[in-house]
């Protein structure tokens, strides 16, 4: 019996202790207090879900909300008190919103990954909503890295489509129908009547290092050679010699359909030309997501719904566009497709074959990647206060003698914690001061007399004591105005500074007695409040007769704030102590080193010799 009565208040601390640090740690997880919903996002790269085989670095996820895994109404009416997350639910991400419709509860909303690794199934990030005072927060701009040199979402009701990215290349013509319904919110349509998209002639495009051209396309029907992506210059001027002048070849990149077949075609004034077979083929009224690459002296390659279907090797650079870039026709409106497009991209540098997949899986119609959670409702949002209302208004007489005796603790400890830190910030600049003036002077006795200047240094405290010991104890020597000390002179003078060290250590250590007394201390008293009611609380069960726990609650819950109170005061105290005790070891250090530098240069300086 009594070994169970010693270990059961263990039990019982160490249970209320687990219950309030995993509450602690659910608090800390919520991003903002302000933010009253969010929302886990887990994207699924594994065989489940994207199949995704390498990793993508600064990757821009699409996610969709919709009445199946959003609530509008918790948000604000246009979206913007909507916040990403990264996984440590600490690091905001950079996102914009394409598009929001909360009568249509649809939405578009692109957010940057640092990084979606492949092959891993439960990477997560965070979205917060519920907050009606927070300003908008996008940046379209940031969403993309600096890579993307070109992305059009084809969102405008009117006009050219605009550049999503840094760099502002808008569109420089579009001829065809906007604000069409497409796979990601609105699209463009092409007749094929001569109907075109111009992409502007700009410095940041300069595809001759690689690029990567993607977009989202659905032919109604086979085409006769059209141009989806293109570029033409002239053949360069004549060459010096007829052999050079018959490999002329005029710069030119053009991605084509020819029936239903995709293809792409290139020539450089290098002398070489290459064309890839036609080996992809397009369904007719469905969207198809394609990805064509090119890296100089490489191979161009082209990738259908995030595979690898056709590639040609090309031996030397590719071609810089001299004009614009033409999509859905030539520039003088030749070749023209009649198809619907939509999310237009160009990126310097040849995307991998994980970024295609990952581009596919993404921004398609199904949600194999990305699957939010159910929402969560301030559940991370901290102890509301009417609980401790709650507490305090059924807190008995024994948990208020008790939580007094700890807060009595609590006082003692902060004000020795901050009067010692205080004292021990003066105390190392003016230790610091004093012994660069006892170093510069030769004499190790220069600087007595001088304590004015450092009323808080523990070293000039020894010094003192050690120079007013040599004072009683130094002989006038032979020579005229000089002193000296024999053996017993300088013991008794090792043994004033050694007396004056063990006084400042003590000085330095008083009051700590009411640190340690508050952590060992203040967990038990705790504890005894918290079994003392319960032990009351029970016996009142006992003596109505019955359980209710509407009743039992309250009682119970104020018996463990004891516990909750006494851990306050003793974790805090805990630290402080572990502080000052630090401190305490580097001024000892100090006192130390001092003590035996002083006492080896009075010797040299004031011993008697022979």
């Amino acid at each position: 019996m009594i070994a169970r009565q010693d270990k059961t208040p263990r039990w019982l601390a160490m249970t209320i202790l687990l219950v309030l640090l995993a509450h602690a740690s659910s608090a800390m997880a919520w991003w903002d207090e302000k933010w009253q919903h969010r929302k886990k996002i887990t994207v699924d790269t594994s065989e489940t879900g994207a199949e995704l085989k390498g990793s993508v670095s600064e990757f821009p996820l699409l996610i969709r909300l919709h009445t199946g895994n959003f609530n509008f109404a918790s948000a604000q009416e246009d979206g913007s008190d909507i916040r990403f997350i990264n996984a440590d639910d600490k690091e905001p991400l950079k996102y914009h919103i394409e598009s929001y419709q909360p009568v249509d509860e649809m939405a578009l909303v692109w957010v940057r990954i640092p990084r979606l690794a492949g092959g891993r199934s439960h990477q997560t990030l965070w979205m917060y909503y519920g907050n009606k005072a927070a300003p908008a927060a996008q940046d379209k701009g940031g969403v993309y890295d600096v890579n993307a040199l070109l992305v059009y979402h084809m969102g405008e009701p009117e006009g050219p489509p605009r550049d999503q990215t840094a760099y502002n290349n808008h569109a420089a013509e579009f001829t065809g129908q906007g604000g069409v319904p497409s796979i990601i919110g609105q699209g463009i349509s092409l007749s094929g009547a001569g109907e075109k998209l111009v992409l502007p002639k700009s410095s940041s495009l300069d595809l001759s290092k690689g690029f990567t051209f993607s977009t989202w396309l659905k032919v109604p029907q086979a085409q006769q050679d059209a141009r989806l992506f293109s570029w033409e210059g002239d053949a360069p001027e004549q060459l010096a010699k007829p052999v050079q002048q018959s490999l002329a070849q005029p710069e030119r990149f053009i991605v084509a359909i020819d029936q239903l077949s995709l293809y792409v075609k290139a020539s450089s004034s290098e002398g070489w030309s290459a064309a890839t077979e036609k080996t992809t083929t397009l369904a007719p009224d469905t969207w198809h997501f394609v990805a064509v690459t090119a890296e100089p002296a490489k191979k161009i390659s082209i990738y259908l719904d995030g595979v690898l279907t056709a590639s040609v090797d090309i031996p030397g650079g590719l071609p810089n566009p001299p004009t614009e870039i033409a999509i859905g026709a030539s520039l003088k409106g030749q070749n023209a497709m009649a198809a619907e497009l939509d999310e237009v991209q160009v990126a310097r540098g040849a995307r991998s074959a994980a970024w295609a997949r990952a581009a596919y899986i993404s921004q398609g119609p199904t949600e194999g990647l990305v699957k939010p959670a159910e929402e969560e409702s301030g559940e991370a949002g901290g102890l509301p206060v009417f609980y401790f209302k709650t507490i305090i208004k059924n807190l008995s007489l024994d948990g208020w003698v008790i939580c007094g005796f700890l807060a009595l603790f609590a006082a003692a400890t902060w004000v020795v914690f901050l009067r010692k830190t205080l004292t021990f910030w003066v105390m190392e600049k003016q230790n610091t001061v004093f012994s660069r003036a006892f170093v510069q002077d030769p004499d190790p006795l220069a600087v007595a007399g001088q304590g004015m200047k450092y009323p808080g240094s523990c070293l000039y405290q020894v010094y003192a004591a050690g120079c007013h010991e040599f004072e009683a104890k130094a002989s006038v020597s032979e020579n005229p105005g000089s002193k000296v000390l024999g053996d017993r002179g300088l013991r008794a003078f090792n043994a004033a500074l050694d007396r004056a060290f063990a006084l400042q250590n003590k000085d330095m250590n008083s009051w700590l007695i009411f640190l340690t007394m508050a952590i060992a201390g203040g967990p038990f008293l705790g504890l005894l409040g918290t079994v003392w009611g319960v032990m009351n609380t029970f016996a009142a069960m006992a003596e109505a007769g019955e359980a209710n726990l509407a009743a039992i609650a309250p009682g119970v819950a104020s018996a463990l704030a004891t516990t909750v109170f006494g851990l306050i005061v003793a974790i805090p105290a805990l630290f402080a102590y572990n502080y000052l005790v630090t401190k305490i070891k580097g001024l000892t250090l100090d006192l130390n080193t001092f003590v035996d530098e002083f006492s080896m240069k009075v010797e040299m300086t004031y011993g008697r010799r022979g």
